[in-house]
C-alpha cells in the first residue's frame, strides 16, 4: 500500500543534494533487476525528484523486513553500479514521531542519491505497465517479485496483494494470467477514511500457490515459511463453496456486532474479506475470473 511518508529534513536533503551526481545512469534496458526494483518502487519504495532547493533525489525503501531492504539494496547497486546506504531507524525514534502503536518497530532504510538514476525511473514508473505483459517471462517473474515483496502478503491457503491502484491490481492479474495462473478473481476495493481507497486482489488454488512458490516466492523469510508449508500440506485446501459462505452469514454478523474488523472475522472463519463485506452489506459478492 502506498504510505503516507514525512519528508526528509531540511539538513537531510542538503546533504542528499551534494551527492546528487555522484552515480551517473549505467544502463536503460528493462532487465529482471531493473523490473524488480520497479516492481519495489510501485509498492513500498518511493522516488524523490525536487529541483527546488534544497535539492533532493534519490531512490528510497523503508520497510519492517531486514531481508527485504537488503535484497533491494542489493539489486539496486548492482544494477546502477552505486552505493546505497543502509540505515535502522529505532521504535524510540518512531515514538518520538508519533508513530501508530502496530507501526512502532525498527524501520530498515535504504536510500540510493542520483539525480539521472532518479528522473528514470521516476520516468519507468509512469510507462512500465503499458508493455510489460509482452516482455520476457523472466522480466514479468522480476516485476511480479518486486511488487509482492513490498505489498504482497501470504495467510492461510491464499496469497494477496493490496495497493491504491486499481491500474496496477488489474496489469498483475493478467502477468499473472500470461504465465500460467488461472481461476483469478477480480479485485474487490476497501474503503478507508484515512488512507487511499485500497484494491485486495486474493489468489487462492493450490495449483496456483504452487505455482508462485516454484516460479516467484518471497524474499521476505517469514512469508516465504508459510508459503512453504502450505504448498507442502497433505491434501491441501479445499475452497468453501459460495453456499457454505452463505451459511455463515448469522456468525459473521454476529462477530461483526460484537466489534471485530472485517480483516479479523475473514481471518477468523477463513472466509475471503470481500465475501464477508458484501454478505455484510447485503449483497452478493460476484467475482469475475480473468
Amino acid at each position: 500500500m502506498n504510505k503516507i511518508k514525512s519528508p526528509p529534513s531540511i539538513e537531510t536533503r542538503k546533504r542528499m543534494s551534494l551527492s546528487h551526481i555522484k552515480y551517473p545512469l549505467k544502463s536503460i534496458e528493462l532487465t529482471p533487476r531493473l523490473a524488480y526494483i520497479s516492481g519495489v518502487l510501485l509498492g513500498d519504495g518511493y522516488i524523490c525528484y525536487n529541483d527546488k532547493k534544497p535539492l533532493a533525489y534519490y531512490i528510497g525503501l523503508e520497510t519492517a523486513d531486514k531481508d527485504f531492504a537488503l535484497k533491494f539494496k542489493k539489486e539496486l547497486e548492482i544494477w546502477s553500479e552505486g552505493k546505497a546506504s543502509f540505515r535502522i531507524r529505532n521504535k524510540r525514534f518512531n515514538k518520538i514521531l508519533g508513530k501508530e502503536p502496530k507501526s512502532v518497530k525498527e524501520q530498515y532504510i535504504v536510500t540510493l542519491n542520483s539525480k539521472p538514476i532518479s528522473k528514470f525511473l521516476k520516468d519507468l514508473s509512469k510507462t512500465i505497465l503499458d508493455d510489460i505483459e509482452n516482455k520476457d517471462e523472466n522480466i514479468k517473474i522480476g516485476f511480479i517479485k518486486g511488487l509482492y515483496d513490498s505489498e504482497g502478503y501470504v495467510q492461510k491457503y491464499k496469497i494477496g496483494f493490496s495497493n491504491t491502484d486499481l491500474k496496477l491490481v488489474n496489469k498483475l492479474i493478467r502477468i499473472l494470467k500470461s504465465l500460467g495462473f488461472k481461476k483469478l478473481n477480480a479485485p474487490y476495493k476497501v474503503p478507508s477514511d484515512i488512507y487511499k481507497d485500497c484494491y485486495n486482489f486474493v489468489m487462492g488454488h493450490k495449483d496456483n500457490l504452487k505455482l508462485f512458490n516454484k516460479k516467484i516466492g518471497f524474499t521476505i523469510g517469514r512469508k516465504q515459511v508459510i508459503l512453504d508449508r502450505i504448498c507442502n500440506e497433505v491434501g491441501f485446501h479445499i475452497k468453501p463453496t459460495t453456499k457454505s459462505y452463505n451459511e455463515q452469514i448469522p456468525k459473521i454478523q454476529k462477530l461483526r456486532d460484537e466489534g471485530m474488523s472485517i480483516e479479523k472475522i475473514s481471518s477468523k472463519l477463513n472466509i475471503p474479506y470481500g465475501s464477508v463485506y458484501y454478505r455484510l452489506n447485503g449483497e452478493e459478492f460476484n467475482g469475475r475470473v480473468y
